[in-house]
């Protein structure tokens, strides 16, 4: 502007200087005089009430000579630098006489002791060993026995054929070795008969799918099987019959023998049966 309420005036211009204020509660009359201005030091004694937040840093000394009625929420940070003037007026329980086993770790891919097909069937269930698909030798059949070291259900089984096409798959099996046993019927389960095996050529697994029904082998006992096809199964010569030639968590493998016909012909010792095992552990 220029004059007091007269004159030129000029837009738009920002005033320059300062407005000290106050914010007080409303009151139903305005105060008969103006505030002062606020003091520019902190007061020299703290406030009669406490503030609502911790101080930003521990104090040096507690705020009383009693403790709180109340624990508080979490623990604190270190330990009171004396121990307590009494212990506790209950004893702990007993300890117990043994160690507690080491929980079980399932997902690990291996069927602990603690685990089995139930409680943890991601380690425990749909479990194979395979032996070989290698080759060197071949016949109609093998021969073999298979050792359990957990309790065991084989649900299936794959082979290395000797020749492509389709033939016909027999698998039989009875407790305990097949020493003696070579040559007779008697005491054999035939346990998987499939006619229309389409079999894969030397080297290659053959599926034959599902047992006709599961064999239960306990633990640390022996299940002699025999497998034959007539398109002929390749293996690997072996070094010792019955001797272990893999093993897993499971079971062990056995060298074995060779065999040319069912339950007749002739017979090769020792053999290493080709082919793969499915199973779980109970």
């Amino acid at each position: 502007t220029e004059g007091e309420f007269e004159g030129i005036t000029y837009s738009p211009r920002v005033w320059s200087g300062t407005i000290w204020y106050n914010v007080v509660e409303a009151t139903s009359s305005p105060s008969k005089s103006l505030t002062k201005l606020p003091t520019w030091d902190p007061t020299n004694r703290p406030t009669s009430i406490p503030t609502q937040t911790p101080t930003s840093k521990p104090t040096s000394h507690p705020t009383s000579s009693n403790p709180t009625p109340i624990p508080t929420s979490s623990p604190t940070r270190l330990p009171t630098p004396h121990p307590t003037p009494k212990p506790t007026p209950n004893p702990t329980p007993k300890p117990i006489s043994t160690p507690t086993t080491s929980p079980h770790q399932c997902g690990n891919a291996l069927c602990e002791l603690s685990e089995n097909a139930a409680n943890c069937p991601i380690d425990c269930s749909s479990k194979e060993i395979e032996t070989t698909y290698e080759f060197n030798l071949g016949s109609s059949g093998n021969m073999f026995v298979v050792k359990a070291r957990r309790n065991i259900v084989v649900s299936s089984f794959a082979i290395n054929s000797k020749s492509r096409g389709v033939g016909a798959v027999k698998i039989y099996t009875r407790a305990g070795s097949y020493t003696n046993h070579e040559q007779s019927r008697d005491g054999w389960e035939l346990v998987y008969e499939n006619d229309s095996v389409i079999h894969n050529r030397r080297g290659v697994v053959t599926e034959l799918g599902f047992l006709d029904r599961e064999i239960h082998i306990a633990k640390d006992r022996s299940q002699s099987f025999f497998v034959t096809s007539t398109n002929g199964l390749v293996y690997m010569r072996g070094s010792e019959e019955f001797s272990i030639y893999q093993s897993d968590e499971g079971m062990e493998i056995m060298e074995g023998i060779g065999t040319e016909g069912e339950f007749e012909g002739m017979t090769y010792s020792p053999r290493v049966w080709s082919g793969i095992i499915r199973y779980e552990m109970q």
